[in-house]
């Protein structure tokens, strides 16, 4: 698991959590939507003893909250991931490829509670 990563960011002030989605996606993909596109579903909790950023014996403690943006087959293909934000090998999953990482121990078992929650959420099919 060298790396892993959700697009996303930090929310600025002033900003509620799907103006900085948007914000994000924008940055990262090239690719903008209006705010009201974006579906919050979930909040996690995450923490890491040791972390990317120096100093990494410093770690992190995070609040995610994940919001979903539904897109088409056609803009989903359009995505180019900003290369200054993403160095190396780069995946774009589909939520099926997601479980599929997960069980070869490729992603991290909270993305399989992610797709869960998405489903809860009734934001993916079955």
């Amino acid at each position: 698991m060298a790396g892993w990563w959700e697009i996303g960011g930090r929310i600025r002030f002033g900003e509620t959590s799907e103006q900085a989605a948007a914000r994000s996606v924008a940055a990262e993909t090239g690719l903008t939507f209006p705010t009201r596109r974006f579906q919050p579903f979930a909040a996690y909790m995450v923490m890491w003893k040791n972390r990317a950023q120096a100093p990494q014996q410093r770690g992190t403690h995070a609040i995610i909250i994940d919001h979903a943006l539904i897109v088409s087959k056609q803009t989903f293909s359009k995505i180019h991931l900003n290369p200054e934000e993403y160095t190396g090998e780069t995946m774009l999953l589909a939520p099926r490829e997601v479980l599929i990482k997960v069980k070869q121990g490729i992603l991290l078992p909270y993305f399989q509670t992610v797709v869960g929650d998405l489903r809860r959420a009734r934001l993916l099919d079955a």
